[in-house]
């Protein structure tokens, strides 16, 4: 599955669904109240021959029962019957959709049935196959050789469902680590995946563009692009277009093609300025020629009949050499040339265009207007967002797809809570208006310091909440807080391999502690940053800092005692351990500058010990962080993230040098 626990539990008494972790849950699951044995041999036998992702799925599966169970899984023999078989069905063979066309949800659906004499999968297509095989292997994983007898009725409430992993911030993955991301996401019943690209490419035209951030190459495209399809997952192209293309449009050569030019590099500017970016030229000849060359390089490396634009937050639009053009037509005319601009492009490379939402909720009229083929992306990621915002497009007809977040960005601990409100309210208004799609976002604002374990769970939420989100809903509305116990259960097992669930609990803990804090200290990360004199320490209380820096304290401890059984060694439990050792930290940053604030910067003796112990902290958290970053990405920019632990290192060692002796 993703991250197995080393020993499967056995069921005992009855069959209990709710003892049953599965992700996502199924539509339905009807226990028949006795259990199915595992023999030492099964056989396998199929009516069809199977497609390259149900076959891949099958041998996954194999492997898991010979390593983990002690179960050979072999084809049919002529010699010998089966106790128990498995058999796949396939009433009609998938037919090729034409260029653009959303997948057919109905056809992703199963039907398997445990018996004591047999498992059958039913499905009406090769993907329902695909699925079924993936439930299989997590009841295996839940129970062992000792299966429960029932019928499971399945199908998605969303035809797409996917995560855009930003991968320009800061961080990019090795391909490995990519390859790996495709398993885990196909485990949980994804099929989408977008890699968010502003520079990160190694575009051959001018090599200039990914210099300095260990970029993607065509090859890694490619390979990457053939490994998805082996696991039913669409690899999309996603390429800023309009704003946030900063690093582009500050190398020499192409600054004349930004609406407001920078006067500075990229290696000048800071995170939030490079956050904010620099929006192309949209009525400029050359800035055209730039994005012709970028999508004539870029598209074709994709099987993927569609492609994101993006398009989104383009804040100096019509604000700087359009500026007398834009009060002339209007800033929304301007965006909406650019748009059929872009539209063309990605026709001419035979995709269907995707476009983030933002521009056109600011003008509606637009909604009209654009090409109606396009694929909105609506995406909103506060807890209380208007996510009926999502009516404005499924009512003219556009296919829509609800974009939630994991609510990682500008912390090193994800905001659970947040996380999980905007997952819920996007899953309930898109199923609700007739959105087809659920895609999780996860960005990496500021240097891209969150990891990838920390968004694990929002990730897996947004995958149940795709699958099953009514049924998911009406949990929600029966549990006693506001993540329920079924979803927990299934995914510390499945996720993370962890069968307690104190893990996670410990992370919510940490995670709820910083989540309750004034604005100017919810981007944590950020603040982090910042020198000790600069930190806003009057808007928080000393017991608020306390519970975050005790829970975090807490949240390692748990983490640290499961590596040290032995259960469990997983990249994903380092990396957790890392990111709530920075959590702890971080509030140990605004915990001392508050207390410098109270002795006019000069600490006294006790503050000196604590000063003290915070630089060493940090020149620690430099190899600690590194170790971690490098086991799935490339180095890229880890230098600039490691360069702030140095800098606070200096800076607290500064101020012991500035205290009196007390």
């Amino acid at each position: 599955m993703i991250n197995e626990p080393n020993n499967c539990p056995q069921l005992a008494g009855r069959p209990d669904p709710a003892q049953i972790s599965l992700l996502p849950q199924p539509q339905t699951l009807k226990p028949a109240g006795a259990y199915s044995s595992l023999p030492d041999r099964l056989i396998v036998a199929s009516e069809f021959p199977l497609e390259p992702p149900e076959a891949q799925a099958l041998r996954d599966l194999g492997e898991y029962c010979r390593t983990q169970l002690g179960v050979a899984v072999i084809g049919p023999s002529p010699t010998e019957s089966a106790a128990l078989r498995i058999g796949l069905t396939q009433p009609q063979q998938d037919q090729a959709p034409p260029a653009g066309a959303i997948p057919d949800r109905l056809a992703q659906s199963y039907r398997l049935i445990i018996d004591p004499a047999a498992i059958e999968l039913r499905a009406g297509s090769s993907a329902g196959v695909f699925y079924g095989l993936q439930t299989l292997r997590q009841l295996l994983s839940c129970c062992g050789r000792k299966l429960p007898c029932l019928e499971i009725e399945d199908r998605p409430d969303y035809a797409i469902r996917g995560l855009s992993y930003d991968v320009s911030r800061g961080k990019v993955p090795t391909l490995e680590t990519l390859k790996e991301l495709v398993r885990r996401l196909a485990a949980l019943k994804l099929n989408h995946l977008q890699l968010y690209v502003e520079h990160t490419f190694a575009f051959s035209f001018d090599p200039a563009i990914g210099a300095g951030c260990s970029p993607l190459t065509a090859d890694e495209i490619r390979e990457l692009d053939d490994f998805c399809r082996r696991y039913r997952v669409d690899l999309v192209p996603s390429l800023a277009s309009c704003g946030h293309m900063g690093f582009i449009l500050s190398l020499p050569q192409y600054r004349h093609l930004a609406e407001v030019e920078s006067q500075k590099s990229w290696e000048q500017m800071s995170w939030a300025e490079r956050m904010r970016g620099l929006t192309i030229d949209v009525r400029n000849p050359q800035a055209r020629d730039l994005l012709e060359k970028m999508y004539g390089e870029y598209l074709p490396l994709f099987s993927s009949r569609l492609a994101n634009a993006c398009a989104d937050e383009p804040y100096d639009l019509g604000r700087g050499k359009n500026r007398a053009l834009a009060e002339q037509v209007g800033v929304e005319t301007l965006y909406l040339d650019h748009v059929r601009f872009l539209y063309d492009l990605c026709q001419r490379h035979g995709k269907r265009m995707m476009l983030w939402s933002d521009v056109l909720r600011r003008f509606p009229n637009l909604i009209e207007r654009i090409p109606r083929d396009i694929i909105i992306l609506n995406w909103d990621y506060r807890p209380d967002a208007d996510y009926d915002s999502t009516r404005l497009f499924c009512d003219a007809g556009l296919t829509t797809c609800v974009c939630p977040g994991t609510w990682g960005w500008n912390r090193v601990l994800n905001d659970y809570e947040a996380a999980e409100a905007n997952i819920r309210g996007h899953a309930v208004a898109g199923a609700r208006y007739g959105a087809v799609g659920l895609i999780t976002t996860d960005w990496g604002d500021e240097g891209h310091v969150n990891l990838l374990a920390t968004s694990w769970y929002p990730i897996a939420l947004g995958a149940a909440l795709g699958w099953s989100v009514a049924a998911e809903a009406r949990r929600a509305e029966d549990s006693t807080g506001p993540l329920t116990a079924t979803f927990d259960r299934a995914f510390t097992r499945l996720v993370l391999g962890e069968a307690t669930g104190r893990v996670m609990a410990a992370l919510r803990a940490a995670s709820s502690a910083s989540s309750r804090l004034p604005p100017a200290l919810l981007r944590s990360w950020p603040v982090f940053c910042l020198p000790f004199a600069q930190v806003p320490v009057d808007q928080v209380s000393p017991q608020m800092l306390g519970a975050w820096h005790a829970r975090s304290i807490d949240a390692e401890e748990a983490i640290l005692r499961l590596l040290r059984s032995g259960d469990i060694d997983s990249i994903d439990m380092h990396e957790l351990a890392v990111a709530v050792r920075l959590h702890a930290l971080i509030a140990e940053k605004l915990i001392l500058a508050r207390r410098l604030a109270e002795l006019d910067g000069r600490p006294d003796s006790s503050l000196v010990r604590r000063l003290e112990q915070f630089a060493t902290a940090c020149e620690r958290m430099v190899n600690e962080y590194q170790a971690v970053w490098l086991r799935r990405n490339k180095p890229s920019r880890l230098h600039e993230i490691t360069a702030v632990f140095r800098r606070l290192a200096a800076q607290a060692r500064e101020l012991i040098c500035a205290g009196e002796p007390r």
